[in-house]
């Protein structure tokens, strides 16, 4: 449906669903999570020398704890030494069902960073500074597992935008200045990946002197906070193999896709 995808403008051409409420919900491990679009360029390791196009999904309620993305004295910003990381990957991803593990594809992340003192850049911005080389001194710059986060540049292209302000508009926005109590509220409530709480996102400070890492706030804006914070939740994110196939549903809240492998 040519109102909720559409191809958002990056390098990468990537179909996404955008809106209020999309009809992108599927039935994954007998829970209901949301298709945020088809990502093109995947790498399933380093290695990979043939990316591909995966479909990308997130658990679509809440978590129900509020954990640090980062926890102990010795907190860091990378992904791949991150308590949370290990959680999903370790005693989360061993509660899901075997049938759903055989859709999840294993890929290669990228944990490009944001400066902190430049926080306020546009959604296209995000998105390049996420696949780039710029970390926290010492950290890595790719993750391969199966199980992540999304990242804010994820936030931003969900939107539809408004009667009174258009997505493209939100999308030149600075994504510090998205928020509910000012006159770009239409960025904000016509995203269907907004929250109204605070939320993990899996793109680190590339600040030499901030252990940080960027939150969703409530308001609607993106910012970052230390990375042994523990109010704030986190909903799961998975690639899927491409040789998954959709056998029935319309995608509602109420008939989810069904998904099998081919």
């Amino acid at each position: 449906e040519t109102d909720e995808l559409v191809t958002d403008n990056t390098q990468d051409a990537n179909i996404r669903y955008i809106g209020k409420n999309p009809d992108n919900y599927v039935l994954f491990n007998g829970e209901k999570w949301r298709i945020i679009g088809v990502m093109n360029n995947v790498k399933d390791n380093e290695a990979d020398s043939a990316p591909k196009s995966k479909i990308k999904i997130i658990k679509s309620e809440l978590s129900t704890d509020s954990p640090a993305w980062d926890s102990g004295d010795d907190f860091k910003n990378d992904w791949n030494e991150s308590s949370l990381q290990e959680y999903l990957n370790g005693t989360y991803y061993e509660g899901i069902s075997e049938d759903s593990k055989k859709l999840i594809s294993s890929s290669l992340w990228n944990l490009g960073g944001v400066d902190a003192g430049h926080v306020s850049l546009s959604t296209i911005e995000n998105y390049k500074k996420e696949r780039s080389t710029e970390v926290y001194p010492g950290n890595k710059t790719t993750w391969p597992g199966n199980i992540g986060l999304m990242y804010p540049s994820d936030y931003g292209y969900a939107t539809k935008g408004g009667e009174n302000i258009n997505r493209d508009t939100c999308l030149n926005l600075r994504s510090r200045d998205w928020e509910i109590a000012k006159t770009n509220q239409d960025c904000v409530n016509n995203d269907w990946i907004f929250s109204k709480q605070r939320e993990w996102t899996l793109t680190q400070s590339s600040s030499t002197n901030l252990l940080n890492t960027y939150i969703i706030y409530p308001e609607g804006y993106v910012s970052a906070v230390m990375t042994n914070y523990t109010n704030v939740y986190y909903r799961p994110v998975v690639y899927l193999d491409s040789n998954v196939k959709i056998t029935k549903g319309t995608g509602s809240d109420t008939d989810p896709y069904i998904l099998i492998l081919k």
